[in-house]
């Protein structure tokens, strides 16, 4: 990734970006997400934070945090049918467990077509990380991104 620069921010103000952000998604919402993918993919070019080009309308920015396996995989799938690159925010320490069961392997997969994000292990906030858990927070989840996706 490219550092950040002033031409990156000055591109924010004259080209709108449109977010979708997702954490868990029950099945019974899969077909209301399909639509408003769909919908957004037809707005403009995916948001791409290495592009200071403006664009013409506005861009489009898919997430999914928290790494639930459900609508991590759901996701990745729908928006690479879609032709749309999203962004994953994985925990890797997650509060529930049982919602967050996608392997290594799996999360190799999906970073093959889409981005795969930093978030602290467990949700901690900023304030919450110290020197006792910033390897834990901080430290190993970003070692364990650059290991999935092979870039560092």
């Amino acid at each position: 990734m490219n550092p950040w620069t002033p031409r990156h921010s000055a591109v924010l103000t004259r080209s709108p970006v449109v977010a979708l952000n997702f954490h868990g998604i029950a099945a019974d919402q899969r077909a209301e997400v399909r639509r408003s993918l769909r919908h957004v993919a037809g707005l403009g070019p995916v948001f791409d934070p290495d592009d200071p080009t403006p664009a013409a309308g506005p861009r489009v920015f898919v997430a999914f945090y928290d790494g639930m396996r459900d609508a991590a995989l759901f996701g990745a799938e729908e928006c690479a049918d879609l032709g749309l690159r999203a962004y994953f925010f994985p925990l890797f320490d997650h509060y529930d467990p049982e919602l967050a069961t996608v392997t290594d392997d799996e999360w190799r997969q999906i970073a093959a077509v889409h981005e795969i994000g930093f978030h602290t292990a467990s949700h901690a906030t900023a304030t919450e990380v110290i020197a006792l858990n910033v390897r834990r927070e901080v430290i190993d989840p970003i070692t364990r991104i650059e290991a999935i996706t092979g870039y560092s």
